[in-house]
């Protein structure tokens, strides 16, 4: 199928980024699915048994960042340790860029 091809053709490692791009841009308006309009927010899933709402974990992360930035790395570790206790997954160095999505 076409979808198939499509995945096959973007976890290609040979194929460069901007190709992989122009491929997905042209299966997407065959498919009308207007797939790179979407956000982070967008793909988030957010389950009923969530503990935490977004705000509260977008102001813990801040609290992290300004923790680490001063270099208290222990009150780092807590608030990352205190979303983890929520189902919160923090995704420090994620290649796409999130900071974290709540565990399934």
């Amino acid at each position: 199928t076409a979808l198939t091809a499509l995945e096959e053709a973007l976890r290609d490692k040979r194929s460069r980024p901007e190709l992989k791009r122009a491929l997905l841009e042209e299966m997407d308006g065959v498919f009308g699915l207007d797939l790179l309009a979407l956000t982070r927010v967008d793909l988030r899933i957010r389950p009923a048994t969530a503990q935490i709402t977004e705000e509260e974990i977008e102001a813990t992360l801040a609290a992290r960042k300004e923790a680490r930035a001063a270099k208290d790395f222990a009150k780092s570790d807590e608030l990352r340790d205190a979303l983890i206790t929520k189902g919160v997954d923090v995704m420090d160095g994620d290649p796409l860029g999130w900071d974290w999505r709540i565990e399934v």
